[in-house]
């Protein structure tokens, strides 16, 4: 008897101990806190011609006084100057306004961020090597609030552009030998494409210290060649007699690429002079 009576104010009691947390939790306040949250450098890659990246500005705090806060950006050159100094990165140079713009720089958070739009324009084949850094602070807050010291400021790394085939792939298909036996096969879930140039990426190869190249060319038509390997490693890339290869695939703006499949017909010699022939796909992948 005594066991159902505590199990029966227990019953009653938790209800009751809810009520008073929910009402004691309505009842804090922690200071508002205006931050970005991916501060320091971030490497962005441009892609050429134009393209866009965001940036993050959260608001953090429990039952705010604030329904809503107006934060003010800046292009924070003298931050920059001071970050280069401490850092001694001599070779970091603010990126000049021909190549970008930020179109709103007045940003209105009522929840618990807001997405900002930074747009890159006229990046051509001659941004390459350029480390130059577009330093974003947040300047101020209204009405006041809090902004973390040391996440007040994002630095935008640019040291090269990237074309519009720079991504992920998945690759699959088999390698041929002369006897037409399959002897193993291009199977790669997580394979990086990296720009080279308007037209070219650069993606590992079948074989140890091959680094397949890919031009696409009038949008379409796909030369797969190499790069020079080290001493040795010869594979003397081309495209398979007789085959196509070919890119098919469109532009998708949220992701800033295209997406699509490389098609891929080629051939390469291994040691001994023995010829491998190579069917593949090379599918955009997240």
């Amino acid at each position: 008897m005594m066991t159902k009576y505590k199990f029966l104010i227990i019953a009653v009691l938790i209800p009751v101990l809810m009520a008073s947390c929910d009402k004691g939790i309505e009842n804090v306040a922690y200071d508002s806190t205006v931050y970005i949250p991916s501060n320091g450098i971030r490497e962005v890659a441009p892609l050429l011609g134009e393209s866009t990246c965001q940036i993050g500005i959260y608001w953090a705090g429990v039952n705010p006084k604030e329904s809503g806060i107006t934060v003010y950006l800046k292009v924070d050159a003298d931050t920059l100057e001071r970050y280069v100094a401490v850092n001694r990165q001599s070779n970091f140079k603010l990126l000049p306004e021909k190549y970008y713009d930020i179109p709103e720089t007045t940003v209105n958070i009522s929840g618990e961020r807001s997405l900002v739009d930074i747009r890159f324009k006229n990046i051509d084949d001659t941004f390459v090597g350029m480390d130059y850094i577009l330093p974003i602070s947040i300047e101020s807050v209204s009405p006041l609030v809090n902004v973390h010291p040391e996440k007040k400021t994002i630095f935008l790394h640019l040291p090269r552009f990237r074309n519009q085939y720079e991504g992920r792939y998945k690759s699959s298909g088999p390698i041929v030998s002369d006897d037409s036996e399959i002897v193993s096969r291009v199977d790669k879930e997580n394979a990086d494409a990296i720009t080279v140039n308007a037209n070219t990426i650069m993606v590992e190869g079948p074989e140890k210290e091959m680094r397949l190249l890919f031009t696409v060319k009038n949008d379409r038509t796909v030369v797969v060649s190499a790069l020079p390997g080290p001493e040795g490693f010869n594979f003397q890339v081309q495209n398979m007699d007789g085959y196509v290869s070919e890119f098919t695939g469109t532009f998708d703006n949220n992701l800033q690429r295209v997406w699509g499949v490389f098609d891929v017909w080629y051939q390469y010699v291994i040691a001994g002079g023995f010829n491998m022939y190579v069917h593949a796909e090379f599918r955009s992948w997240h």
